[in-house]
């Protein structure tokens, strides 16, 4: 059974991180400029129920409403995580859906919208019932791992000897169920999907 320190979390490191819980769409204005004005290409790990493979989650249908409803049609595209930013940033696709707001810091050809689309939890999932993380400092005591780009995790766990990286959210939880780490850190709603 897959256990989850999301109340822990949810009380001490997302208060002190309130304002990093907001999801934004960040957009490359060079690639909007180039585009045809009628397809968006974006780019969107599937997490769901939030992004889903079949595009059909709760953020996928924001996405694409919201720009239906000025003409213009969405087309995900499926890049790794950590090359999203730059891929905006050099224009070679038009925005990433559901970063964290400081994502796109430092990169002059990013723009982060200011108004959050969602607002997200993250939690520390683990099997063994021995584990107990009351606070972050409990995670120092055991193997970590989390989606390789992801900001937050990266400056909350560096690049300690405890901590591994993954691909796609299946590979962190196939890491998890092959006891190759102690625990996920993962956003909350999609974790409990996997």
């Amino acid at each position: 059974m897959v256990r989850s320190t999301i109340s822990i979390l949810r009380q001490h490191w997302l208060r002190a991180c309130g304002c990093q819980a907001a999801a934004a769409i960040l957009a490359g204005s060079q690639a909007l400029a180039q585009s045809d004005g009628k397809v968006i290409r974006l780019s969107a790990v599937s997490l769901p129920p939030v992004v889903t493979p079949d595009h059909d989650g709760y953020l996928d249908n924001l996405i694409m409403e919201l720009f239906s409803r000025v003409g213009m049609k969405v087309v995900f595209e499926s890049l790794p995580i950590k090359r999203v930013l730059h891929s905006v940033n050099k224009g070679t696709i038009d925005g990433d859906a559901g970063r964290l707001r400081e994502a796109g810091k430092g990169l002059p050809n990013v723009i982060s919208l200011n108004e959050p689309l969602f607002f997200v939890e993250f939690g520390g999932f683990y099997i063994d019932p021995e584990i107990s993380v009351t606070r972050l400092d409990d995670f120092k005591d055991h193997s970590v791992g989390f989606l390789q780009g992801w900001i937050n995790a990266e400056n909350l766990f560096g690049d300690g000897a405890n901590v591994v990286r993954a691909r796609t959210p299946d590979s962190l939880f196939g890491l998890l169920a092959e006891g190759r780490i102690d625990i996920a850190f993962m956003t909350y709603v999609p974790g409990m999907e996997i």
